[in-house]
């Protein structure tokens, strides 16, 4: 009956069976959390019905069955860009089991292992070519081992099918109803997965969002196109395990125990050690003006966001906040950036009393990470909000990004009232602003914020009320604000000039001064 149809057309009604069950399962796994946000770290429940297909239809058929499935997830589930990651993932995926299928010297496990991590490594080569971000590579060991979970998963689910079901393209009807059988009780595992997120409009846009108060402030992600719950909660599990890794006051973070090593190598993460690595960086810049080993005079104080004033006691409580003079000189001995010394995969502070400080590079760095992951997953217009930190990502549908500056505040000429200015921006930027208003508490007529002079231990005297900048990297802005705080405006001036930085800067008179192409209104 079907003599006069090509052998390789005579499947396509049992592939569009397989096809139709690798879209289901694509669709589960948007409702499983992965336990680390990283990109191309996927359980990878498709493989499932690939790898059934290339045992039990053949090679063409698997690759008919996976690149369809590629593109159509893509359109149904992500977004037409995210089909450049997925498909370079696929195809690394297919040449591997083939290859491994027909050597014959390989098991159902030992071709689903190679294929997981064939699939999510070839997904992270793709999109450090697209995005150049050489950064990515640090992901692959975490990648690799969540792969061999996977593949082996995939395999213990495919494997009773195999073995029981002939090759043949009746019989594969059957092995599609096994299949989908055998992933049932997945559904359960993602039925309470599903964290509530904010859905809305913002005059004509509609947008999905999340808000925690993290990092000490309010953050807030925000997408607009694709309107994706999943990737806005990943993007905010990125910023939540990025500050438990960064701040040194939790007792479980990697730089608490860098700082508690009485002064031995510490291995680190690549995360840990890329931000300790820009703030040399920085340190270096302004001859130590700006240095990370702060920390060993910044523990002696307590500044308090205007958020948890309140809670803290007033004013009434100030005076516990002040150090002794004789505690921050002895401080002072071990601040030193040069003294840190950054391995590979380690670094050493060189004395047990020294310790590093990230805040003035954490939040812009955490930021960074979250741009880069929702960029590489296909996220076209979104904003992200950390308090003195904004992203933008695209161009807001056309519209452009209008960002309100709270420390540049004037009586508006429309409405009378008191507003923030406004900063337009037309593409994917980062916004930073720091300054002496951020955090402090004033004690006996004296005001103490909490940007500190690593020459004195205390807050550093300075016209500058705060510094607004518009770069590319947040991490840089952040550190390029406090350095310019610590300057003062005249030399804050000459420096972002002679790096050509756009940004605005607001003075003790209250006089605002704007350098390089600034769209304030």
């Amino acid at each position: 009956m079907l003599t006069h149809i090509p052998d390789k057309m005579r499947n396509l009604p049992v592939d569009a069976l397989f096809l139709c069950l690798a879209l289901i399962l694509a669709w589960i796994e948007t409702l499983i959390p992965m336990p680390i946000a990283i990109p191309g770290l996927k359980i990878g429940l498709a493989n499932i019905v690939v790898l059934a297909a290339l045992y039990l239809l053949g090679p063409f058929d698997a690759i008919l069955i996976s690149l369809s499935r590629v593109v159509l997830s893509s359109i149904l589930f992500a977004s037409p860009s995210a089909m450049l990651f997925s498909s370079g993932g696929a195809i690394a995926s297919l040449i591997v089991m083939i290859l491994l299928m027909r050597s014959n010297r390989f098991g159902v496990i030992g071709v689903s292992v190679s294929g997981a991590v064939s699939h999510n490594i070839g997904q992270i080569l793709v999109a450090v070519v697209i995005t150049q971000t050489l950064a990515l590579f640090s992901y692959l060991p975490i990648i690799i081992i969540g792969s061999l979970f996977a593949g082996i998963l995939i395999a213990l689910i495919t494997f009773p099918v195999i073995a029981s079901v002939k090759k043949s393209v009746t019989n594969s009807v059957v092995s599609v109803i096994l299949i989908f059988v055998m992933t049932i009780p997945m559904l359960s595992l993602t039925s309470c997965a599903t964290g509530s997120q904010n859905h809305g409009t913002s005059g004509s846009d509609n947008y999905v969002e999340k808000t925690e108060y993290l990092l000490d402030t309010v953050c807030t992600v925000r997408l607009y196109e694709p309107l994706d719950d999943d990737l806005a909660e990943d993007a905010m599990d990125i910023c939540r395990a990025l500050d438990e890794k960064l701040n040194m006051y939790n007792d479980k973070s990697e730089i608490f125990r860098l700082n508690h090593s009485e002064g031995r190598a510490t291995v680190l993460s690549a995360d840990s050690l890329e931000v300790i690595k820009l703030g040399l960086k920085y340190s270096e810049i302004s001859s130590g003006l700006f240095d990370i080993t702060i920390g060993s005079v910044s523990e002696l104080w307590s500044f308090p966001s205007a958020a948890n004033e309140a809670i803290l006691g007033g004013a009434d409580n100030m005076v516990n906040r002040i150090p002794d003079i004789y505690d921050v000189t002895q401080a002072l001995k071990f601040v030193d950036y040069r003294n840190v010394v950054l391995n590979q995969s380690s670094v050493a502070l060189g004395s047990p009393h020294a310790r590093i400080d990230l805040g003035s590079l954490a939040q812009g760095f955490i930021a960074d990470k979250m741009k880069e992951f929702l960029v590489i997953h296909g996220v076209r217009d979104a904003i992200i909000d950390l308090g003195g930190n904004i992203v933008t990502i695209g161009d807001k549908k056309g519209e452009g990004w209008v960002i309100g500056v709270d420390s540049l505040i004037a009586k508006s000429e429309k409405s009378g009232e008191i507003e923030p200015y406004r900063l337009r921006i037309d593409e994917s930027k980062t916004i930073v602003t720091s300054g002496t208003f951020q955090r402090g508490f004033t004690y006996d007529g004296r005001f103490y914020h909490h940007i500190l002079d690593p020459g004195t231990g205390y807050p550093v005297k300075t016209d500058i009320k705060s510094v607004t900048v518009i770069m590319d990297d947040s991490a840089d802005a952040d550190a390029i604000t406090t350095i310019c705080v610590l300057l003062g405006s005249e030399r804050a001036k000459a420096f972002l000039s002679g790096h050509r930085i756009d940004a605005v800067l607001l003075l003790d008179d209250d006089t605002v001064h704007t350098i390089g192409t600034v769209d304030l209104y």
